[in-house]
């Protein structure tokens, strides 16, 4: 196989899949689903890989931006704040 047939089999698996976990991102945060975050990081993978094999540098570095800036997202969405409370009418 070549290489550009490699980066294009890469990129058939990996914007499809990355696209409709990013398309439902905030649910996959707020909910925890770490099952489509570990579905979304293989397919950002696959496509930084592939842009690798093409030899685009710009390129991996902007999808590893996301795969890093999805991550950061993920972990960080975790948290949750205290709810305030009112106290009228007590």
């Amino acid at each position: 196989m070549s290489t550009d047939a490699a980066a294009t089999a890469l990129f058939v698996v990996g914007y499809p899949t990355a696209i409709v976990v990013i398309l439902r991102f905030v649910p996959v945060v707020r909910e925890r689903r770490l099952h489509w975050l570990v579905v979304h990081d293989l397919a950002v993978a696959a496509i930084v890989a592939g842009w690798a094999l093409k030899g685009d540098g710009r390129a991996v570095v902007i999808n590893a931006s996301w795969f890093v800036a999805a991550n950061v997202w993920y972990a960080l969405g975790g948290r949750r704040r205290a709810r305030v409370t009112s106290r009228r009418g007590s």
